[in-house]
């Protein structure tokens, strides 16, 4: 009769977790050729294993809503559940439990996708033409039609979730925080956007 060893055993685990962590990072390069991530590998291993190391920590254990919700950040942002300009998701999934990872996966599935088609555009259209108008915004405007400029398709989507109210001052709008509003707070640090606005 053929045993593992306990060592064993957590080798293979590790083995495997390691080949579906590498396997996830390709299908996130695969599928969003516009992020020009080829031959950034490497730089995704530890960004890439952190978010599903939080999401195995909060109970999504199952291979396709984990990948789902590691996949949900290159729309979103690395760091979007601290980022006060998507604090409308924490706000329309308080009535979901994340233990109840299927129900909870399938309602946070159709706001993001809500959100790629109507704010990022297919193949991240409409977030490439924002950063382009960034660069050319007249800031003599005020920031609200500064922001409708720039991002209309964002600057709508926020407004219809009364997300821009004027007295929410952790939107922090200003001159210099235009940048936050298109790319989101941490952009220096989302490993997947970084490309698109170099």
């Amino acid at each position: 009769m053929f045993v593992l060893s306990q060592e064993k055993l957590a080798e293979l685990d590790q083995a495997q977790n390691q080949e579906f962590l590498y396997d996830l990072i390709y299908e996130i390069i695969k599928e969003n050729p516009v992020l020009k991530l080829n031959g950034q590998f490497d730089d995704l291993l530890e960004p890439v294993q952190n978010l599903m190391n939080q999401y195995l920590q909060k109970g999504i254990n199952q291979i396709n809503t984990l990948k789902y919700m590691v996949k949900s950040h290159v729309y979103l942002g690395i760091d979007y559940e601290n980022d006060p300009y998507f604090a409308w998701i924490k706000q329309e999934m308080e009535d979901y439990n994340i233990e109840e990872q299927v129900t909870y996966v399938d309602a946070f599935y159709k706001l993001v996708e809500d959100y790629k088609k109507r704010v990022i555009g297919h193949d991240f259209e409409y977030l490439v033409n924002a950063i382009q108008k960034n660069k050319e915004v007249d800031l003599s405007l005020n920031v609200f039609d500064q922001i409708e400029y720039i991002y209309s398709e964002k600057f709508s989507f926020l407004n219809d979730r009364n997300a821009l109210k004027i007295e929410n001052r952790d939107f922090s709008l200003n001159k210099f925080h235009i940048k936050d509003f298109v790319l989101g707070k941490r952009f220096k640090q989302n490993y997947f956007i970084k490309n698109i606005y170099n």
